[in-house]
């Protein structure tokens, strides 16, 4: 099925006859559609849906499709019509497809007068319009209006698609298996013939009325117990199904998102380690600038210490053991003077006698040079001491400032983002609470299904045993043996029917699986697959973002293998050959795909789109379809742009772009 083109008049905002031309290029195979908000976007994708099936789904209020321009310029009287004109090729044959609704004002009112479809197939060069049941079942051949929620999604429902994909949800899809492979239908017919074996269960046997009436009460009775507690059952089932989703969905959300609580702990535990690393900082300049208080002016020193030592080293190089004891300045005062030394010999200047007096002079008392320089020596080497290590010290610290520095800069730029986060983050409690209740409801809805259980199998204990009974009296009669030879008979061809129909569905679900994995492969190549489990469970061997290009690739391979399952069905019923339907059999309309993705995903879902099907129309706000443009380049064989005009921008027209 293609689109070829469109002509859309007086719908909505779109005043007057506009057409529109859709690509069918197989290269070029994408339409695109810009528009600010309000432009009219939702509006085209709409009269798809209205000139198909007659329905407005998107338009919640039940106002009419009349555009407002042309209805302020009615009089009393006046009729004016909405249509919308659809031209497509499907099984090489072209329709088309025109739903028209005439308007009329009364006394100020307008009112709808007619609604009229209208559809047209050319054969062969020969054109001419269906009527009668042709008509009404021609777009249900085309595409079932079950399936078109399918094919004209909006980016609400291809997230809530992708997300029952991801949390494992198979009701929609098993619906759809059961809808469109006929399995209802057969299913209504066991259902059928469930109660006419029930029929033969009640009906009357001459002479044997009294006897059996107080046995059909209580299997009436019984019955009616077992069926409620059945129906209760089912709804406990459907309970606990319906927690089980809630449960896995809440689970997958508290996995997904990082809640305020966690956002906050672990701002908590960095500032804590900012704090920690500031104080070690500040401690490591306080204990820094003591040491070089104290140590600096010695270390200042040291040069011009180290210089004295040099001169005061000569001054103190005869030791005190060399001197005799209790020798006085005085006595060598006293032998100078004399020139004769106690031992008789001279004393002359210059001599070596002299020279070992003026040593001795140097470092005996009163006033001993020697050892005022030796003190003088040893402060001044205590001072050198204090002094050493400073710049070992200093380059210590530094290190030490550097290292704590670099920590705190990298904690701060950490806090930053995490606190930005905080302001947006979203509180879990309420989702953790909502969980815990979900598992607490779970837990009491299985308690009272195992009480339904025991409550059923002690009722079809007790229902056999009437029944038995029932049976053993009606056989007592010719005509009541007749009566039980109809329902045996039924209940074979109930058994038969059940035991055909559950083959027919293991047989349908082993083909549409196999169709799904083939046109998944088709899009994603033979490195990804999928499974279907026999719940229709979605599953695929790659992690890929599930709510983008995959999770639609997902969607629309479901689609086409189950199209193909019906095709299939149908060439077999007329006795035909089985063909397979090509993926690129159905358009895709995409109404705001992208209002929900950041740049890096509609990316993504881009490179993936043109694969999807044989024709793709998009309808996409300027901002996403600037960066929509650049991804699909040269796959966009058709491209509009939708503005406002007239007074309140309350009318659109329809531009084609150059492409």
């Amino acid at each position: 099925m293609l689109i070829k083109k469109m002509a859309i008049e007086n719908f909505r905002q779109y005043v007057g006859k506009q057409e529109i031309i859709f690509s069918t290029d197989k290269e070029k195979n994408v339409t695109l559609f810009l528009g600010d908000n309000g432009a009219g976007k939702t509006v085209i994708s709409q009269a798809f849906i209205w000139c198909f099936y007659g329905e407005t789904p998107a338009f919640t209020k039940k106002e009419s499709l009349l555009s407002k321009s042309v209805e302020k310029e009615m009089r009393d009287g006046f009729e004016r019509a909405v249509n919308v004109t659809i031209t497509m090729t499907h099984s090489k044959r072209e329709y088309e497809v025109s739903r028209t609704s005439r308007y009329v004002m009364k006394n100020g009112m307008v009112d709808m007068a007619s609604s009229v479809l209208s559809i047209s197939e050319t054969v062969n060069g020969e054109k001419k319009f269906l009527n009668g049941r042709a008509l009404e079942n021609c777009v249900n051949e085309i595409l079932p209006k079950e399936l078109s929620q399918y094919f004209f999604l909006s980016g609400e429902k291809i997230d809530s698609m992708s997300n029952d994909i991801k949390v494992g949800k198979p009701k929609d899809f098993a619906n759809a298996v059961n809808t469109l492979l006929d399995l209802d239908y057969y299913k209504n017919a066991i259902k059928h013939l469930k109660s006419i074996s029930k029929e033969y269960d009640v009906s009357n046997v001459a002479g044997l009325e009294e006897e059996l009436q107080g046995l059909n009460n209580e299997i009436a009775l019984k019955e009616k117990d077992l069926e409620c507690s059945r129906v209760k059952k089912d709804n406990l089932d459907k309970s606990i199904a319906d927690f089980e989703e809630q449960i896995i969905e809440k689970q997958s959300r508290l996995k997904s998102i990082q809640s305020a609580k966690d956002i906050q702990l672990q701002i908590e535990k960095k500032e804590e380690q900012l704090k920690r690393s500031e104080e070690r900082l500040n401690s490591i300049y306080e204990f820094g600038i003591k040491s070089f208080v104290q140590k600096a002016p010695y270390a200042f020193l040291s040069k011009s210490a180290g210089e004295m030592n040099a001169v005061l080293d000569d001054l103190t190089r005869l030791k005190s053991e060399d001197i005799p004891e209790r020798l006085h300045a005085d006595l060598l005062d006293w032998i100078e003077k004399r020139g004769i030394c106690i031992c008789g010999n001279k004393i002359q200047r210059q001599s070596e006698t002299f020279k070992a007096l003026e040593r001795w002079r140097r470092v005996v008392p009163p006033e001993s040079i020697g050892i005022l320089a030796r003190q003088m020596s040893e402060k001044a080497d205590d001072k050198i001491a204090r002094g050493q290590g400073l710049k070992d010290d200093l380059q210590n610290d530094k290190s030490q400032i550097d290292s704590q520095s670099e920590i705190i800069e990298t904690l701060n730029e950490e806090l930053e983002p995490l606190k930005e986060k905080l302001d947006s983050a979203e509180d879990t409690s309420a989702i953790q609470r909502s969980l815990n209740n979900d598992r607490a409801e779970k837990e009491k809805a299985q308690g009272l299904r195992d009480e339904c259980v025991a409550r059923i199998g002690q009722l079809q204990v007790d229902l056999e045993r009437a029944k038995r009974e029932r049976k053993e009296i009606i056989s007592s009669t010719e005509e009541g043996k007749k009566v039980i030879a109809w329902k045996n008979m039924t209940e074979r061809l109930l058994e038969m029917f059940e035991r055909k129909v559950k083959s027919d569905e293991d047989e349908k679900r082993t083909l549409l699986t196999q169709k799904v994995k083939q046109a998944f492969k088709n899009i994603y190549g033979e490195s990804f697959s999928i499974e279907i489990d026999e719940n229709y469970r979605i599953s695929t061997n790659t992690d890929l973002e599930k709510s983008t290009g995959q999770g639609m690739a997902v969607i629309f391979s479901f689609l086409a293998g189950l199209l193909d399952v019906i095709k299939s069905d149908k060439k077999k019923a007329q006795g035909e050959e089985d063909s397979h339907i090509e993926l690129e059999s159905y358009p895709l309309v995409l109404d705001a795909p992208f209002s929900a993705l950041d740049k890096q995903r509609i990316k993504s879902i881009c490179s993936v789109l043109p694969k999807v099907s044989e024709q793709i129309i998009i309808f996409i706000k300027d901002t996403d379809g600037n960066i929509a443009k650049e991804e699909m380049k040269g796959k966009i064989g058709n491209s509009y742009v939708l503005k406002k005009r007239g007074k309140d921008d309350m009318e659109t027209i329809v531009e084609e772009e150059n492409v």
